[in-house]
């Protein structure tokens, strides 16, 4: 006979097998996870022997005041938030802002202010776009982001207004230029290349028409020369044998020959004596009497 044979032994490696599968299944599961934790322990760990630790960017507001004379171009991403009379605007401190200004039609952009809260100025540059000083053109505004908000008001004016502003000072500039170079507002007449020859170089107009005015008093209600405008050279006056060197010219006022003084410039002195006709010849006659 026969025996039957047990399959105990197969039923038990069976479930050994299935269990040491379940095994391994937990454990490729698992290591990694322990594995990344100890990695970001590490990490931790190495981050704080050094000291380091990870610091964001001060972030700080712009409040931009709108104007219907112009439109303001900026980067988007700045943008918060934005209503028809203002646009608030967050950029992290020390980053370059550039924001482009198109004036509308008939309009100029006169300044910027760009202020914050305690009203000190930001420093600011504004320039045209196209490199002329056209502020009814597009400008650019450039500044660094400082370490707090500010806020950023744009002022445009008509460009009538504007072309009027800048003629006022284009005039006004060269009346302070036209003062500057014509002592008392003289105008000299007849400087000839045959009288300045005569000055051997040393003629100066400027230092000329001051002695004149200052000694005639041009500028004083009482003097009878308060009305001279034009100041014309004359004849050369007969010279004096001198040790002296010296070049003398009669010169008259506002085209009227007749009224006219001596002018005597002494070389070695650099410098200018006026003497009236009249007065000269009153001299003469009293010496005269006198012996």
């Amino acid at each position: 006979m026969y025996k039957k044979k047990s399959n105990k032994p197969v039923y038990i490696a069976v479930a050994a097998a299935v269990v040491l599968i379940v095994v391994l299944a937990v454990v490729q599961s698992v290591l990694p996870k322990m594995r990344g934790k100890n990695a970001a322990t590490e990490t931790e760990t190495e981050s704080e022997a050094t000291g380091e630790t990870e610091t964001e960017t001060p972030v700080h507001n712009i409040l931009l005041y709108k104007s219907s004379a112009g439109t303001i171009e900026f980067d988007a991403d700045w943008l918060v938030s934005d209503s028809d009379t203002e646009s608030t605007l967050q950029v992290e401190e020390n980053v370059l802002v550039t924001m482009l200004i198109t004036p509308t039609e008939g309009k100029a952009l006169e300044s910027v202010d760009v202020l914050d809260y305690d009203m000190q100025t930001v420093s600011s540059v504004v320039r045209s776009v196209s490199g002329t000083e056209d502020a009814a053109g597009e400008m650019r505004l450039s500044f660094v982001m400082p370490d707090r908000d500010i806020f950023i008001n744009f002022n445009f004016v008509d460009v009538d207004t504007e072309t009027e502003i800048q003629t006022e000072a284009a005039v006004a500039e060269a009346e302070s230029e036209t003062e500057a170079a014509s002592p008392y507002g003289l105008t000299l007449h007849n400087l000839t290349d045959e009288v300045a020859e005569s000055y051997n170089g040393m003629f100066n107009e400027q230092t000329f028409l001051q002695a004149l005015g200052d000694a005639l008093h041009i500028d004083s209600e009482d003097s009878e020369y308060r009305m001279v405008t034009d100041v014309y050279f004359g004849d050369a006056a007969a010279s004096e044998e001198s040790d002296t060197p010296k070049v003398s010219y009669y010169i008259y006022f506002n085209g009227y020959e007749t009224w006219r003084v001596l002018s005597t410039y002494y070389v070695i002195e650099d410098s200018w004596v006026l003497q009236m006709p009249q007065m000269k010849q009153k001299r003469r006659r009293q010496q005269k009497r006198r012996t």
